[in-house]
């Protein structure tokens, strides 16, 4: 047989060596052996080799084999020894294993190497990391690190969830140019005697690490300083400010207490030259109605639930975050549960946010679920990661819960759900509903 009666692009002559992955691999764990450069990390010695560092790291290429090369001991300082030896998995192995414990040095390391590849990694690991309970952490790194998509992100989250992260340990934790920036969010969906309520609370916190009174409101008032012109006045009620003037002592002078009550007032053409008066977007998801073909079309399931039940009490809230090796369209979901009436669903696909993504709820009664179908279904290509995310207002026991799986194949697509472990139980979404992209 000629080579023209071979597959195009296919050499019979050619083989996979196994032995390439594993030779990375027999390098990093011989390194104290053979590695020929030592970085000096909290006086911990690190072997590494420079070949293997300069082969994708401009930096390293230029430190190691330029015009005057670094000795073969370098000090590397501001970050841990335990963080350094995470930033070496890049080099050295085709699946790393990232920590949030140390993801910002490491995204510190991988922007001084010079390597794309690694901060794009670093990103989306905190993207993927990033709950309600640490978004200002995240927002922070964002901000700092100036990362477009993750800080993006965050405020989208803050948004949607700002009443949790006002109340919660990692809101008070933030610097005030931090608590700032939150504040000058235009969209955060609570009560902006909510956001008062979590102001003080940041106050308090920071009174108390001052060991100064937290109960005396001009000791708060200096806590917040520059951040209470930020605070929505207008949005609240005179009875409700008239509750927090009274509460808190010394907290306003007597000009920003009649000034916020003209605001409030909506005294015609009157402008704060203090506060800002923007108010604060409420959007809400965009109802669609009932559409019967939508209904009635079948749809493939890819479904995520395990063998045996796991009862426990779940809230209305849930996210998923998946990608398949082929292109799909996406036309919902199912939760494991028929109590919801209303419901809020945001999507992502690849960073780019699909706000308040239209859907109608399909209850079925002969099953306790409830189908979720867009409005417009979303086209998925091979390996883009989506991320959905659901809120709903109701919080009931829900006791026909399943383990959801972090893999789920169907014929030749493959589901994947990286936030998953091997099976855990977790949150409402148990299924995807999809066609084949044509």
């Amino acid at each position: 047989m000629g080579q023209s009666d071979s597959k195009p692009g296919k050499c019979p002559n050619v083989r996979k060596n196994p032995l390439v992955k594993q030779t990375l691999e027999k390098l990093h764990s011989e390194r104290d052996e053979t590695g020929d450069v030592t970085f000096i990390v909290e006086s911990e010695l690190i072997r590494a080799h420079r070949c293997v560092l300069a082969t994708h790291s401009p930096k390293y290429k230029a430190q190691f084999y330029g015009a005057h090369p670094d000795k073969i001991q370098i000090s590397v300082d501001v970050v841990s020894a335990v963080a350094f030896k995470e930033f070496l998995q890049f080099f050295y192995f085709d699946e790393i294993a990232l920590t949030v414990e140390n993801i910002e040095a490491v995204l510190n390391l991988a922007k001084q190497s010079l390597v794309d590849t690694f901060v794009t990694e670093c990103i989306n690991f905190l993207i993927e990391v990033v709950t309600v309970d640490n978004l200002c952490w995240a927002y922070h790194i964002a901000i700092f690190h100036d990362i477009k998509q993750l800080k993006d992100h965050c405020e989208q989250e803050i948004s949607a969830n700002a009443k949790k992260v006002f109340a919660g340990k990692d809101f008070i934790k933030c610097d005030r140019d931090l608590l700032i920036r939150i504040l000058k969010l235009n969209s955060l969906c609570c009560k902006e005697t909510e956001v008062f309520d979590g102001c003080i609370a940041w106050a308090k916190a920071m009174c108390k690490q001052k060991n100064v009174d937290t109960e005396k409101g001009v000791n708060l008032r200096a806590a917040l300083g520059k951040a209470i012109p930020e605070i929505r006045w207008s949005s609240m009620t005179v009875e409700e400010f008239a509750a927090i003037h009274n509460k808190f002592k010394g907290f306003f002078t007597a000009d920003e207490s009649s000034e916020i009550f003209c605001i409030i007032s909506k005294l015609k053409n009157f402008k704060s030259e203090r506060f800002n008066q923007i108010p604060r977007e409420q959007t809400e998801p965009t109802p669609v109605k009932p559409n019967d073909e939508l209904i009635s079309k079948p749809h493939l399931r890819c479904d995520r639930t395990a063998v045996g039940k796991i009862e426990f009490d779940l809230k209305g809230n849930d996210s998923v975050l998946f990608f398949c090796n082929q292109g799909i369209c996406l036309q919902g979901f199912v939760l494991g549960s028929k109590d919801i009436n209303e419901l809020k669903v945001d999507v992502m696909l690849e960073k780019v946010h699909l706000q308040n993504y239209p859907k109608t709820l399909v209850h079925k009664g002969s099953w306790n679920e409830t189908m979720v179908l867009f409005g417009k279904p979303i086209d998925i290509k091979p390996l883009d990661r989506c991320y959905i995310d659901v809120n709903s207002s109701s919080f009931f026991a829900c006791k026909d819960v399943y383990g959801l799986k972090s893999d789920v194949r169907i014929d030749d697509i493959s589901f994947k759900f990286p936030l998953s472990g091997i099976v855990q139980p977790m949150g409402l979404i148990t299924c995807l509903l999809f066609s084949r992209l044509d």
